[in-house]
């Protein structure tokens, strides 16, 4: 998980500008039902000092993360990619500076 001051430094990581390269993501844009999840593009991130890109090759879905877009564990939903569901296969793609 990324420390949450890196992510206020870095808070437009996830616009897509002119050439960026993206990748496929499911977002979910608040509390609700389905109509809450978004397919859409997002840029691929680059990994700071101390951080791994990762490949996700297949994602489930967990209690977990139904309840929490449901509002049922908490009434504020976290949107972008700095954080992975809890159920999936991956491997890392990019490891930056600092990682071992």
């Amino acid at each position: 998980m990324l420390d949450k001051n890196t992510l206020k430094k870095n808070k437009n990581r996830f616009e897509i500008r002119a050439n960026t390269p993206t990748m496929k993501a499911v977002v979910t844009t608040g509390n609700g039902g389905y109509d809450k999840l978004e397919y859409r593009d997002v840029p691929i991130p680059t990994p700071e000092r101390g951080e791994v890109l990762i490949h996700v090759l297949a994602a489930g879905v967990n209690n977990t993360e139904i309840n929490t877009r449901l509002g049922w564990y908490s009434s504020s939903v976290k949107t972008g990619t700095e954080e992975l569901g809890g159920d999936d296969n991956e491997r890392a793609r990019h490891k930056a500076d600092g990682v071992e």
